[in-house]
């Protein structure tokens, strides 16, 4: 609830940083992928993405979620945001708003430790709140980085 009180950008950096601490990750970001311009929002915390290029944003795995462990190569083959080398797991789900998928939430780790069925679905519904949090229309006004 105490989210609901704070601004857009600034709610889902605190959503992403809670999140980032409750399931040890590395690094967490929210990337929009529709649109002209994707935006990137991640934990103030952690190992963060450098924004995507506008024609880097993939969609061939829109609206599933996708879990990689210990595969470096595979990580950067299919993460939307541009995570630094090292980056071995990656656990990626869709935000969808009015049932239209528009972003993915990208939970990185460093280390090959495989997540409990907890943490996948903590990340789930930590993904659905960043969708409450971050509407649509809020992008163009956020502070994110473009």
């Amino acid at each position: 609830p105490y989210l609901n009180a704070v601004p857009g950008a600034e709610a889902v950096t605190l959503l992403l940083d809670r999140l980032r601490t409750q399931v040890n990750a590395d690094g967490i970001a929210i990337v929009r992928r529709a649109g002209l311009r994707p935006r990137l929002f991640s934990a103030a915390d952690g190992i963060r993405p450098e924004p995507p290029d506008a024609g880097s944003v993939r969609g061939d795995f829109v609206g599933r979620a996708l879990l990689i462990h210990n595969d470096e190569a595979r990580v950067a083959d299919m993460t939307v945001a541009r995570w630094p080398a090292g980056v071995l797991s990656l656990i990626a789900v869709p935000l969808l708003q009015n049932g239209e998928f528009y972003a993915t939430m990208e939970v990185v780790y460093q280390r090959g430790a495989r997540s409990t069925d907890w943490e996948i679905a903590l990340i789930q519904v930590a993904a659905a709140r960043a969708a409450t949090l971050l509407p649509l229309e809020s992008y163009a006004e956020s502070g994110a980085v473009a």
